[in-house]
């Protein structure tokens, strides 16, 4: 499920907080056990945390506005093939 996070390009203690995350995030997959996963992020396809939602295999499905004056955010998706 995930892909190549490119760690090379962190030294020290960026890339354990990268690997904890990661660690994280799969652990929560695995509890879950759903079909797919949301999840909100800001805006941007140049910004670091989206190449990392793109490597943990989420796409990009839409803006999202919760509210007519609110922030409008990327909706990500991730298909995970678990369920229940």
């Amino acid at each position: 499920m995930v892909e190549d996070v490119g760690r090379d390009d962190l030294e020290g203690e960026q890339a354990k907080l990268l690997g904890a995350g990661i660690r994280i995030h799969v652990a929560l997959l695995e509890t879950l056990r759903t079909k797919w996963v949301s999840l909100l992020a800001l805006p941007g396809d140049q910004r670091p945390e989206q190449r990392l939602h793109r490597q943990l295999g989420y796409r990009y499905a839409g803006p999202y506005q919760a509210r007519t004056d609110g922030p409008v955010l990327d909706l990500l998706l991730l298909r995970t093939g678990a369920g229940i």
